[in-house]
């Protein structure tokens, strides 16, 4: 006997669940950590792939032997048992208790641990649970807007949670599921979030657990953001010396000595489009042209900002 494998551990049974354990339940869900005694017509009424495996005749029956006299179909306590292979019992468990309890997990708030939502998404898209999917998807998108409006207006703060996690970790384990899952829905606007951390943080991340193609995706996309924003930026002084000719400039030598001196290099370092709102562009950078340029300056950055950010979807394809 090699003198590793008699140090080896002796791997530990899963054990019932202290809470997902019905006396009536028909069928036992197996994983490496725990046994759940659950109803086959619950779980079939929430899951497709549940529906179609309990519909085959030799899974979730209590056969004990074949014709040969051995057993086809493993039993416990008299009923068949379902090993889930390769998911977490922990996982499995946040998925079951959301399913018989209906308090377990609130799918509208912002304050649910990141964890469950991992396992929701992960599990319920897995497993064909479609409407523990589509809630959890549309939980994410909350933190993670779609309109350019809806994301300015978001109060965000560097240190802040996301779902009780670090915003940093937090966006990159959700971008790690989301990619998992195929969540097309979320992924634009996670690539776009992840984007905004420094680069060097970012090959770091990448580093631990994330597919190659994920990884491509995010670099590549953050590069093509990068240019659309200094884009952006380099326009600016048009901006400026088009409002001095369209706007009825009540200050041309005042405005035409802004346009020639704005510091286009603090503008285009920024990957974050918040970074960019033309009040705030104005306010640091342009803070004393006259009222109508201003007007003027912050539409065309604004108009130039909406063209941006519906690019995002293809800068992360």
């Amino acid at each position: 006997m090699d003198v590793d494998e008699q140090h080896e551990e002796p791997t530990r049974a899963p054990e019932p669940h202290d809470i997902i354990w019905f006396s009536d339940g028909n069928v036992v869900i197996k994983t490496d950590a725990y046994l759940f005694k659950v109803h086959k017509g619950v779980l079939s009424m929430h899951s497709t792939v549940f529906k179609d495996m309990f519909e085959l005749p030799n899974v979730g029956n209590p056969v004990d032997e074949d014709i040969t006299g051995e057993k086809t179909q493993d039993l416990y306590d008299g009923l068949p048992v379902v090993a889930l292979m390769g998911d977490e019992g922990e996982h499995v468990v946040h998925l079951l208790r959301a399913i018989y309890e209906l308090r377990y997990h609130d799918f509208n708030s912002d304050e649910a641990a990141l964890g469950t939502i991992v396992a929701l998404l992960t599990l319920g898209t897995k497993y064909g649970f479609e409407e523990i999917r589509a809630n959890v998807i549309t939980q994410i998108s909350r933190q993670f807007p779609n309109s350019l409006s809806e994301y300015d207006s978001k109060d965000f703060d560097w240190y802040y949670d996301i779902f009780g996690d670090d915003h940093f970790d937090s966006r990159f384990e959700l971008l790690r599921v989301a990619y998992k899952t195929d969540a097309q829905a979320l992924l634009p606007t996670l690539y776009f979030a992840c984007s905004t951390y420094e680069v060097q943080y970012i090959v770091e991340v990448l580093r631990h657990n994330f597919s190659s193609g994920c990884t491509e995706t995010l670099v590549t996309g953050r590069e093509k953001l990068i240019q659309a924003i200094n884009d952006l930026s380099w326009d600016i002084p048009e901006y400026v010396r088009a409002g001095i000719e369209n706007s009825k400039c009540s200050a041309e030598s005042h405005c035409l000595e802004k346009y020639r001196n704005v510091r286009l290099s603090t503008l285009g370092c920024e990957v974050d489009l918040r970074c960019t709102k033309g009040s705030k562009v104005v306010d640091e950078e342009l803070a004393s042209i006259c009222s109508r340029c201003r007007s003027f300056v912050e539409r065309a950055i604004e108009k130039k900002r909406k063209i941006v950010w519906k690019k995002i979807p293809s800068f992360f394809k």
